[in-house]
């Protein structure tokens, strides 16, 4: 596998795990009783990560297509929203953190789409 998706795909896995220990599972809306807050869950934001595990390991190769740099970009950018955005979405800050981290993700699944060869 490619260094730089073998990287996001380590980071990825962690993102699940941190994610998966965040509080509760309650909608993020309800939970904190915010109109501002996404009425998202946990699990469902793991399961963004977890559709772009699956999308590496079905394209996963040697080879990219395209976009070798911003791949190669991303474990940082993964580690960051790791570490300090995802602790955020249960502390009170979920209006801010959730769309952080929903956007990012949209981003690098958009990048690995074009990145990634189809089988």
């Amino acid at each position: 596998m490619n260094e730089a998706i073998k990287l996001v795909n380590d980071e990825l896995s962690q993102l699940v795990t941190s994610l998966k220990a965040i509080g509760s599972n309650d909608a993020l809306s309800v939970a904190h009783g915010g109109w501002n807050i996404p009425g998202t869950t946990r699990d469902e934001l793991a399961q963004m990560v977890e559709r772009l595990l699956a999308l590496i390991a079905d394209r996963g190769s040697d080879q990219l297509v395209s976009n070798q740099e911003l791949i190669a970009d991303y474990p940082r950018r993964l580690a960051f929203l790791r570490t300090n955005t995802i602790p955020q979405i249960w502390s009170g800050n979920a209006a801010q953190a959730v769309p952080a981290f929903v956007i990012t993700i949209q981003c690098l699944k958009e990048a690995l789409e074009k990145a990634l060869p189809e089988p």
